[in-house]
Formats: C-alpha cells, structure tokens, sequence
C-alpha cells in the first residue's frame, strides 16, 4: 500500500503541474501576439492597397484630362485650318469652327438672311456663352437668327433648333408680342453678356453672318 501512495504522490507532482500551465500559459500568449500581429499586417496590407487605389485613380483621371485637352486643342486646331480654308479675307475667325460676316449696310431681317445664304453662311446662330459675348463686341444693333414668326412665342434658330440658353437684355424680354419676332444684339448695355431684344422684323439695321464647317 506504501509503494501505491508514493507512486500516486509522484504522478501529482504539484511543481510538473505548475511548469505544465506556465508552459500552457506561454504558448497561448505567443499564439494571441502573433494573432495580434497578423491582423495589424492585414489591416496594414488592406490601408496600403487602398492608398494605391486612390493614387491610381488620381492618375487616372489626370491623364483622361490631359487627354480630352490634348484632343480638344488638336481638333480647335484642325477647325481654324479647315475654317480658313472656307471662309473669305475680309470675314473675322474666332477660336472656333466659325467665321463670321457684319454687314456695313442695313436690311429688314429677312433681307439680311437672304443675304447671308448668298453668301454660304447664315444668320449667326449662338451656341454658348463664349460666342455670345464674342458677337456681342462685334457691334449692337445688328440681327441675329433667332425668331418667332412660325410659332408666337416658340423661339428658334434659323437651322429649326429650339432656344436653350437665352441672353435677353431684361427678365421682361421679349415682350413685342405678335408685332416683334425677330431677335437682335442690341449690345449698349454695360452687361458683357445680356444683349438681345425683339423687333419688328421689317426693322432694318445690320446684320451679321455665320459660315462654318456644319454648313
């Protein structure tokens, strides 16, 4: 029975239990820490590829910018060669795809049409801001064409394209109604974009033409 007990009290040694839960101890430390780790180094990986992203994609839009400049400047050049080409001596090129034509005497509005369709061109038809600020330095008083005759109140270019963007001189413009329905840059405002107003079209004063690579 003695032999039994020691062998027993052997077995339970309390300092191998003790080395054995330190030594448990130990390990589940390491294993958390390198846990610890690996996910700071995915996280770490995952804010670095998400930086690169943003990096590229700043890049990326950089050079589609350079690219639509590179292409815009390469076709406005094209425009102004072919432009030239077409347009007579005595007519004024602006940055463009057009040349334009102002009359030096005067014409009710379908008169002066007619005498731009002679011509190869047509009554200026304004497309953007940038034009309208350019036709409106080229003098005032002079016809555009823009009018309502077909449909009161229904605006349109001479090609039949409806009025988008307008630049009438006031809010209350146009307001000649039925007796005015023709559109014309009246230019003495001291605002560099605001110049149309309505006239009777059997008004007769300048006019100015539009020839461009559309036509």
């Amino acid at each position: 029975m003695a032999s039994v007990t020691e062998g027993s009290s052997m077995d339970l040694d309390p300092t191998n239990a003790y080395e054995n839960v330190t030594v448990n101890q130990q390990d589940n430390r390491d294993s958390s820490g390198l846990a610890q780790h690996s996910s700071r180094r995915v996280y770490r990986l995952i804010a670095v590829g998400f930086g690169s992203l943003c990096v590229l994609q700043v890049l990326l839009n950089v050079s589609l910018r350079l690219v639509d400049n590179l292409s815009g400047a390469r076709v406005q050049l094209a425009c102004e060669k072919d432009v030239s080409k077409i347009c007579p001596q005595d007519w004024i090129i602006q940055s463009g795809c057009s040349c334009y034509f102002i009359s030096l005497d005067t014409k009710n509005w379908t008169e002066s049409r007619q005498d731009c369709l002679d011509r190869g061109a047509e009554l200026v038809i304004i497309n953007s801001r940038v034009e309208q600020v350019f036709i409106k330095t080229l003098g005032h008083r002079t016809w555009i064409g823009l009018t309502d005759r077909e449909v009161e109140g229904t605006w349109r270019w001479v090609d039949g394209t409806p009025l988008t963007a307008s630049y009438w001189t006031t809010t209350s413009e146009p307001n000649g109604g039925a007796e005015e329905n023709c559109a014309e840059i009246i230019g003495i405002h001291n605002d560099p974009v605001l110049a149309w107003n309505d006239l009777p079209c059997y008004y007769e004063q300048r006019w100015i033409c539009e020839r461009s690579l559309d036509l």
